[in-house]
């Protein structure tokens, strides 16, 4: 049996783990125990809200109280964008659901994988709100965390297994616990567990990550989103000049109907394929950022979201010239 660790414990070792911590109203007296026993807990899961926000303090008394159909606490504590922590609920809570008894089973074993992700063969039978500790991170799933919101969360985690005594391997995304779910979105666990598996073995908070993190500024994920539209023609522009500067036609070479549909196959051809450019580019760029260290998983997944922009923003740039002419 592996006891819960206090409320005021956690928050004394996120502290001291030079964290910024805040506790929301008579969050250690909310949880939803009397549905099953807060007593054996096994692993940490992670997951985003689905909305972004930056008021976390009204967010995080929603996450307390709940919906009309899902009673809070929706989560024990919550990531802001800002890296501010937020203790939500002292106990079993409404976070996770069913999980997959397979999965669990690694959680158990502490041998969930540092190079890859585990895919659930189910929804799930396994009651994961009194075994999981749920850190529900606030965004929306739809692009990478912050910087700092990816560091505080590591660093959370790090903190609990610390404490407890594991590794990094009983940590879970909530789409590996079931086949229901995806989150947390734009975040890849095995990298993730193999960082947090290198603060539980060392230094968890090495002083200057927080706010100075391993990956790259936003004006350099920008760069870097150019270069890869412009060595992989997508979609045909010219990185020194304003996007849409050339055509933009469908997959197969013929008009495309709608606006939405043009943006969607642009949208899909830049994910496709902007895994396969920083395999084959990724030293080269890496040398163009001026930054000191890299993880090279955070700026994959920041130049992702940029690509992507940038595609949706050509596309409707040149309807617009199209509808001028």
């Amino acid at each position: 049996m592996s006891s819960p660790i206090p409320g005021p414990d956690l928050v004394r070792i996120f502290r001291q783990a030079g964290l910024t911590v805040v506790e929301m109203p008579n969050w250690l007296t909310t949880n939803r125990n009397q549905i099953a026993p807060w007593n054996d807990v096994h692993g940490v899961t992670i997951h985003h809200t689905g909305s972004d926000t930056t008021n976390p303090y009204d967010y995080s008394l929603f996450l307390q109280r709940g919906r009309s159909d899902l009673i809070g606490p929706l989560c024990n504590y919550s990531v802001a964008y800002n890296g501010v922590v937020y203790m939500i609920g002292n106990g079993r809570a409404n976070h996770a659901g069913k999980g997959d008894a397979v999965v669990y089973d690694r959680i158990l074993a502490e041998t969930m994988p540092l190079d890859g992700e585990m895919h659930p063969a189910t929804s799930g039978s396994i009651d994961l709100n009194s075994r999981m500790y749920g850190n529900e991170v606030q965004y929306s799933g739809g692009h990478p965390m912050t910087a700092v919101q990816l560091q505080v969360t590591e660093i959370t985690t790090a903190v609990i297994c610390k404490e407890h005594g594991w590794n990094a391997g009983s940590v879970a995304a909530h789409r590996e616990q079931t086949n229901q779910k995806p989150d947390p979105g734009y975040t890849l666990m095995g990298p993730f567990r193999t960082r947090t598996n290198a603060r539980i073995l060392g230094n968890i908070n090495p002083g200057d990550d927080v706010g100075n993190v391993d990956t790259i500024s936003d004006a350099a994920a920008e760069k870097i989103a150019w270069w890869i539209l412009y060595n992989y023609k997508m979609p045909w522009v010219d990185p020194a000049h304003a996007p849409g500067t050339q055509p933009v036609i469908s997959p197969e070479g013929h008009p495309t109907q709608t606006l939405a549909a043009l943006v969607s196959w642009n949208e899909e051809y830049s994910r496709r394929f902007v895994q396969e450019a920083f395999v084959q580019y990724i030293p080269e760029i890496v040398k163009q950022v001026s930054t000191a260290t890299v993880d090279v998983d955070a700026v994959a997944n920041a130049v992702a979201a940029k690509v992507n922009a940038q595609v949706a923003a050509a596309v409707v740039n040149e309807f617009d010239k199209r509808l001028e002419s």
